[in-house]
């Protein structure tokens, strides 16, 4: 992503490209529709090399395989002669999007739990009440409507509006391993301060190092380790699927939260330093394959 409030390039692109039919139209397995104009106009090129060579920029996703490109660059520079022309090796393709576009959206990526002692899951309600405000959101299913509208439903209905209501440092929990959907909001700061002492205030600040250090490690004993290895912990994107998965009973619990907002991302980025696992899910997403680099040749 590419820090141009303005977006100077966005507007080249509608004037020089914009009516025109794409090369390529392709929908995937989701519904997205991507479509891509190849050009060697020179006005536009020269448009977005002058206005992003002094932008920062933010990986959003796939910094692994930027850190495989540059290994992969050192490794051609030791084994191969660079001097003849200008080596392919030394690009990688990049596709770029404006912070400030509105079509650009980030969710949450949510947290399901097995393997784990019982007792701790069943009584993270009580743990962790004082480092948290716990409320109850819903009961179990009972009822004459309990057969109609799985708990499940009910669950999500409740944690959905209770993070519309507590938009920073606030979780909802639900599972077969507990009596009833509850809703977390951080009311000691200083404990989400103190679990992150190496960290700046916005990085210690993010509903992910919250939830991470405060509730997986210090409440259920789960490792950095454990979670870099996604062991007791499962990540899903869609909460509706995290729901399903929890009303067969495969996972004791499920964390939910909503999505770091990128403010929170400038600032941590920005101030030089890497997000935790899984803190974003940046959407849309393009589909693999449309844009080849070939790197046996030159540019």
């Amino acid at each position: 992503m590419y820090d141009l409030p303005g977006d100077e390039i966005t507007a080249a692109w509608e004037t020089t490209l914009a009516d025109r039919p794409p090369a390529v139209t392709v929908t995937d397995d989701s519904g997205t529709l991507t479509k891509l104009w190849p050009t060697a106009n020179r006005y536009l090129l020269e448009m977005v090399q002058q206005n992003l060579a002094t932008s920062r920029f933010v990986i959003a996703d796939g910094h692994h395989r930027y850190e495989t490109a540059l290994r992969y660059r050192e490794h051609r520079r030791q084994t191969e002669d660079a001097g003849l022309g200008e080596p392919a090796y030394e690009y990688a393709l990049a596709y770029l999007s404006n912070m400030a576009d509105p079509g650009l959206a980030i969710y949450g990526t949510h947290r399901l739990l097995a393997g784990l002692d019982p007792e701790a899951v069943a009584s993270l309600p009580r743990s962790l009440t004082g480092t948290f405000a716990v409320e109850r959101l819903t009961g179990g299913a009972t009822g004459p409507t309990a057969a109609l509208r799985p708990a499940g439903a009910d669950a999500y209905a409740a944690i959905a509006a209770y993070l519309r209501e507590h938009p920073r440092g606030a979780f909802g929990l639900w599972g077969p391993a507990l009596d009833a959907a509850y809703g977390l909001q951080l009311a000691d700061s200083a404990a989400a301060r103190a679990a992150e002492p190496g960290h700046s205030t916005g990085y210690q600040g993010l509903d992910v190092a919250v939830l991470q250090t405060l509730i997986l490690e210090k409440a259920l004993g789960i490792t950095p380790d454990d979670m870099a290895g996604e062991r007791y912990v499962t990540f899903f994107k869609d909460p509706h699927e995290a729901i399903a998965r929890l009303e067969t009973g495969e996972f004791q619990a499920g964390l939910f939260m909503n999505p770091t907002g990128l403010d929170q991302i400038r600032r941590v980025a920005f101030g030089g330093e890497r997000m935790p696992q899984k803190a974003t899910f940046f959407y849309p997403k393009l589909p693999t394959g449309l844009v080849f680099h070939d790197l046996s040749g030159r540019l």
